[in-house]
């Protein structure tokens, strides 16, 4: 191959994102789905649209060395799960700095599955690791969960997307995000508002 037709990519403004999707639970392995990403923004009257580039990954790379090329399109293909798949019934929550939130977590396990498996909550962090709390490790037997979150006093007061995923290596080095679920709007406001 031509190193012409590879190369390290880097966007002006971002890092490298790989992003995670999680295929309904009655998805076929083997079906797939071309999709686009589409960021939006307003500045004040105006609406910014920008349509990111899509990428192919050669082999599992690290995020810091990820050997890419361009492609025409996005796709994503069902695979078979890693160890389980999550669901959780909640869509949204409020709370105050410092509150504690109780996400209803349900863990479907692959049947051959015997051991315990880590779960946390993810989102956007300033740093390189995503993780808004740290793993609680579910028995075998152990498949619906109360995850408590409290909110971290110096976040500021705002409006988060976060999952529930099955825990991984907070190094990106070390790991990927594995299962998650849909993303939960977590809205933080000041205490005392």
């Amino acid at each position: 191959m031509s190193p012409s037709y590879y190369g390290i990519y880097r966007p002006p403004t971002q890092p490298q994102p790989l992003l995670t999707i999680t295929a309904p639970a009655d998805a076929k392995v083997g079906d797939m789905a071309n999709f686009t990403v589409v960021g939006r923004a307003r500045q004040e009257a105006r609406l910014i649209e920008r349509i990111a580039q899509p990428l192919t990954l050669f082999g599992s790379a690290h995020n810091d060395r990820m050997h890419l090329r361009f492609s025409t399109q996005s796709r994503a293909v069902v695979a078979e799960p890693l160890d389980c798949r999550l669901e959780t019934t909640a869509k949204e929550f409020t709370s105050t700095i410092g509150g504690t939130i109780n996400i209803p977590v349900t863990v479907h396990r692959r049947a051959d599955l015997k051991r315990d498996i880590s779960i946390s909550v993810d989102g956007p962090t300033l740093a390189a690791g995503t993780g808004w709390r740290t793993p609680l490790a579910l028995k075998p037997d152990q498949n619906q969960v109360m995850l408590p979150l409290t909110i971290n006093p110096e976040i500021r007061p705002g409006t988060y997307g976060i999952v529930v995923s099955r825990a991984w290596a907070a190094d990106i080095r070390a790991g990927r995000p594995g299962p998650c679920t849909p993303i939960i709007l977590l809205h933080v406001r000041a205490k005392g508002k």
